[in-house]
C-alpha cells in the first residue's frame, strides 16, 4: 500500500510534498467519524533504506480533518536528512540542515499533527538519536566525527541535547539549535562546540576550502601544541558562517615577528567565514566575508565572492596595535598597514610562499584575482624602526607602495635609502626587475654584496638604478648611474648559461668620474658537474681631476695633493661584481696622471701609494738626494702599464717625473698579501739630456732594463749620479736595499 501523508492538493502553492509512505503495512480501523492506522510499518518513498515502525495515524472526525501520525524512524542518517531537505520539514528547520551530510545508521521518533484545512498551522515533533556518526554541518566548517547525542525538533526549530563528538583532534561538547525571534540579518540556527584543537588534526584540513587551506598551511609552519577553542557554526537559510575564537594558549608559532608566538603566551584569536552582512533591501549579489585577528598583532578582513574557489573582490590587512584597531576595508583591491618595531621581509617572504600556494587556485580556475594573488596587498604602507629585506637592515622606515599585475610602485624614506623604486615580479626561472631613482643609497660594509657570491645571475634582478648620493662602505662615492640585465648566453659546449651584463655603470664626483661596462657570467647549465665559481669582467676608465682630493674622500687624507689624469683597464675576478676577488683577478692597467705631489705621510695610512712617494728611502738611507723625497715627492706626470695575473700586478714601464729627478719602476705587486718586490731607479735631472731622457715614453714590451741600458746608463754622467734600489716586504712596512748601478756592456767591444 502506497499512502501520502497530505495529498498535494491540499498544500500551499509551491510548498515541497510530504514524503509518501509504500510498502506500508498494518492495521487499517474506520471508527464512527474517523479512522486510524496502528501497528503499521513502511519505507519512505525515495529513501529505501529509511524505515518507518511503529506507526499510528488518525483522523478522529473527518468533518473536522486533523491527521495524527506517530512513529519511530530507522536507518542511515544521509537518508533522514535527504527526507527533511525534500519536505516541509526544510522550512520549519530554516534550512538549516539544507547543506549538512553525514555517514551512519540513526534513530528517529516524530510526531505530526497536519490540519488538513490550515496546513500552515501543522505541527511537527520528533527526536533525531545519533549513534557516533560523522557530521558535516557545512562546508566551511570542521568536520564532526563520533558525534552522539540527540537532536530534538519541531515546528519552531530544533535543539541540540547532551552532543558530543571529536572535531580537531580533540572531544568537543556540541549544543544550540534554532535561534528564536532571530533579526532577518542574523543566523536564525547556531550550533556551538568548545574543546581542543591539536595542530596535526589543523595541518589535515587542507582541502576543506581556501580558508581552511590557509589554517593548514599556517599550521605546517612549525607549529606545535593545542589549544582549547570555542566555535559557532550559524545559517542564516542555507548559507553558513563560521566563527572560532580561542586564547592560543598552549600553541607555539613558529613564524618571523611579529607572529612568533611562545607556546605559553596567549593570544586573542577571532576567526570568521560567512556571509558578509548587506543593507536592508539590498539587492547586491551575495558576498562572503573572511576575518582573522590575533591580539593586537595581526588583523585580516577580506570580503569574497562566493565560487569554487572564492574570489578576493577586496580586503585588509593590519599588524600592529596602531592599526588593527582600525582596520577599515578599502572600495577595491587589498590594502596592507604595517607598524612594528621591527620586521623581516626576507624571513616573511620565505614564510609566505607556501602560504600562497595554499591559496592558489586549482588548474583551470580563473586566473583574476582567483589565486594567492587575490589575497595578496595591492596597496601597502609600512611604518617601522628596523627593516630588513633583500639581505639589507634599513633603519627609520616609512613607505607606501601599490600593486599594478606584477609591478610594484613604491616611495620610501628610510636613513639608508629615500626615494622611487619600481620592482616587477620575476618567475622561477629569472628574477625581476628594479627601477629606481634615489636621493640617497648606504650600503655599509657588512652588505655590501658579500651574499651576492652564492646567488646565481639570473636570480639577481635587472637594474636600471639613478642614486644621487651613493654610500657604500662607508664611502661617499657621489652619482651613481648603474644599468644591467640577464641574459642567457649560449656557452661553447653548446649548453645553456645565464650572464649578469654590466651595460652601464657610472659614478661621478666632484674630484672624479668613473665609466665601466662589464658582465657576471654563470657557469653552463649540465645535469653532470657542478656550477663553477661565476666570474666578473670589467671595462673601465676613470678620469680624476683631482687625485688627492679623491684619495681623501677613500679616507685617505694627506697622501696626495692635486693630479690630474686617467686610469682605465680591463679587470676579471672569480666571484660578485660588488666584491673583487685579488687572488684570482686578472687583466690590464694603463695610468697617465699629471702634475701632483706625495705627500709626507705614514705609509701605513696610504700602503701602496706610500711605497710609491718614496719616502720610505731617506728615512732608511744617507741619500744625496734626500731633499727631493723628504717632503714628498712632486711630480709632472706618472705614468706606466700593468699586468694582472692571479692577483698579481707587474709593470715593466712605470715613470715619474719631478722637477728634479725622474723614477723609475719595475716588479711586482701582489694586491692579496699587500707585498711588493720592486726595482726603483732615480736619476737626478741636471740638464736637458736628462729631462729628454725622463720625459721619453717607455715601451712595456722593451721594459725598465732596456730604456735604461739604451738611454741613460751609457751616459756616464747620468750613470754616476744614478741611485737604484730593491724594494720588498709589506706596503706598510717596505724593506729597502741599494743595488750597486753598473755600466751596461758594449756588444761591440765584446
Amino acid at each position: 500500500l502506497v499512502m501520502s501523508t497530505v495529498p498535494a492538493r491540499l498544500q500551499p502553492a509551491g510548498e515541497p510534498p510530504w514524503p509518501a509512505l509504500e510498502a506500508l503495512g498494518g492495521e487499517l480501523i474506520f471508527e464512527r467519524a474517523g479512522m486510524r492506522v496502528q501497528g503499521a510499518s513502511a519505507r519512505v518513498r525515495g529513501q529505501p533504506q529509511w524505515r518507518f515502525a511503529k506507526i499510528r495515524a488518525e483522523i478522529a472526525d473527518f468533518n473536522r480533518p486533523r491527521v495524527l501520525v506517530q512513529g519511530e524512524g530507522s536507518g542511515p542518517l544521509a537518508a533522514a536528512l535527504a527526507i527533511v531537505r525534500q519536505s516541509p520539514l526544510a522550512a520549519m528547520t530554516r534550512h538549516a540542515l539544507d547543506d549538512m551530510s553525514a555517514t551512519g545508521d540513526a534513530g528517529l521518533e516524530l510526531k505530526l499533527e497536519l490540519p488538513l484545512e490550515a496546513l500552515e498551522r501543522a505541527r511537527v515533533q520528533g527526536r533525531v538519536r545519533l549513534q557516533g556518526n560523522d557530521l558535516q554541518l557545512a562546508a566551511a566548517a570542521p568536520p564532526l566525527t563520533q558525534a552522539r547525542g540527540a537532536v530534538s525538533f519541531s515546528e519552531n526549530g530544533f535543539a541540540i541535547e547532551e552532543g558530543r563528538a571529536q572535531a580537531l583532534g580533540g572531544s568537543a561538547r556540541i549544543s544550540g539549535g534554532s535561534v528564536a525571534g532571530a533579526a532577518a540579518d542574523a543566523p536564525a540556527v547556531q550550533v556551538r562546540a568548545s574543546g581542543g584543537a591539536n595542530v596535526e588534526e589543523l595541518r589535515a584540513m587542507a582541502g576543506r576550502g581556501q580558508a581552511w587551506n590557509l589554517v593548514a598551511t599556517l599550521a605546517r609552519q612549525g607549529s606545535s601544541g593545542s589549544v582549547n577553542y570555542e566555535a559557532v557554526v550559524g545559517f542564516r537559510g542555507a548559507a553558513a558562517s563560521v566563527s572560532v575564537a580561542s586564547d592560543l594558549r598552549g600553541l607555539a608559532l613558529a613564524l618571523p615577528a611579529p607572529l612568533d608566538k611562545p607556546r605559553d603566551a596567549a593570544w586573542p584569536l577571532r576567526f570568521e567565514i560567512g556571509p558578509r552582512a548587506s543593507a536592508t533591501g539590498s539587492s547586491a549579489p551575495a558576498r562572503e566575508r573572511l576575518l582573522l585577528r590575533v591580539g593586537e598583532r595581526l588583523a585580516l578582513d577580506y570580503e569574497l565572492a562566493p565560487g569554487t574557489p572564492a574570489r578576493v573582490l577586496r580586503g585588509a590587512i593590519a599588524i600592529g596595535p596602531a592599526v588593527t584597531s582600525a582596520l577599515v576595508l578599502p572600495a577595491s583591491g587589498v590594502q596592507a598597514r604595517l607598524q612594528w618595531p621591527e620586521l623581516d621581509l626576507d624571513a616573511w617572504e620565505r614564510a609566505l610562499r607556501p602560504l600562497t600556494a595554499a591559496t592558489a587556485p586549482g588548474k583551470g580556475a580563473a586566473p583574476a584575482g582567483a589565486g594567492s594573488s587575490g589575497y595578496l596587498p595591492s596597496a601597502v604602507s609600512i611604518q617601522v624602526e628596523t627593516l630588513r629585506w633583500d639581505e639589507r637592515t634599513l633603519h627609520d622606515v616609512t613607505a607606501a607602495g601599490v600593486r599594478e599585475g606584477s609591478l610594484w610602485r613604491t616611495q620610501i624614506q628610510s636613513r639608508e635609502l629615500a626615494g622611487r623604486v619600481e620592482y616587477t615580479e620575476g618567475s622561477a626561472e629569472r628574477a625581476g626587475a628594479v627601477h629606481a631613482r634615489l636621493v640617497r643609497l648606504v650600503i655599509p660594509a657588512s652588505e655590501a654584496g658579500e651574499s651576492a657570491l652564492e646567488q646565481p645571475p639570473s636570480r639577481i634582478p635587472a637594474l636600471d638604478v639613478v642614486v644621487d648620493e651613493f654610500e657604500l662602505r662607508g664611502k661617499k662615492l657621489g652619482r651613481l648611474e648603474l644599468q644591467a640585465v640577464n641574459r642567457d648566453m649560449a656557452a661553447a659546449s653548446g649548453a645553456a648559461t645565464q650572464e649578469w651584463q654590466l651595460d652601464r655603470l657610472a659614478l661621478t664626483t666632484p674630484e672624479a668620474s668613473l665609466a665601466a661596462t662589464g658582465r657576471w657570467a654563470g657557469a653552463a647549465r649540465s645535469s653532470g658537474a657542478g656550477e663553477a665559481r661565476r666570474r666578473t669582467a670589467l671595462d673601465f676608465k676613470l678620469n680624476i681631476r683631482d687625485a688627492g682630493a679623491l684619495l681623501a674622500r677613500f679616507g685617505m687624507p694627506g697622501v696626495l695633493r692635486g693630479g690630474k689624469g686617467q686610469i682605465e683597464g680591463k679587470l676579471g675576478w672569480a666571484g660578485s661584481p660588488f666584491s673583487p676577488h685579488y687572488a684570482s683577478m686578472d687583466g690590464k692597467l694603463h695610468l697617465d696622471m699629471g702634475a701632483g705631489q706625495f705627500l709626507k705621510a705614514d705609509p701605513g695610512l696610504a700602503k701602496l701609494l706610500g711605497v710609491l712617494s718614496l719616502q720610505a728611502l731617506p728615512r732608511r738611507l744617507t741619500l744625496d738626494f734626500r731633499d727631493v723625497f723628504s717632503a714628498g715627492f712632486a711630480f709632472d706626470f706618472v705614468r706606466g702599464d700593468a699586468q694582472v695575473e692571479r692577483g698579481v700586478l707587474a709593470t715593466s714601464n712605470l715613470q715619474m717625473k719631478g722637477v728634479n729627478a725622474a723614477v723609475l719602476m719595475d716588479g711586482k705587486v701582489d694586491l692579496e698579501r699587500q707585498t711588493q718586490d720592486l726595482r726603483v731607479v732615480v736619476v737626478p735631472e741636471f740638464d736637458a739630456g736628462t729631462v729628454a731622457l725622463a720625459t721619453a715614453l717607455i715601451n712595456p714590451v722593451i721594459g725598465l732594463s732596456a730604456f735604461l741600458a739604451q738611454l741613460v746608463l751609457k751616459q756616464p754622467l747620468i750613470r754616476a749620479a744614478t741611485r737604484e734600489f730593491h724594494v720588498t716586504g709589506r706596503w706598510d712596512n717596505p724593506e729597502v736595499a741599494p743595488v750597486k748601478v753598473s755600466a751596461p756592456k758594449d756588444k761591440e767591444s765584446q
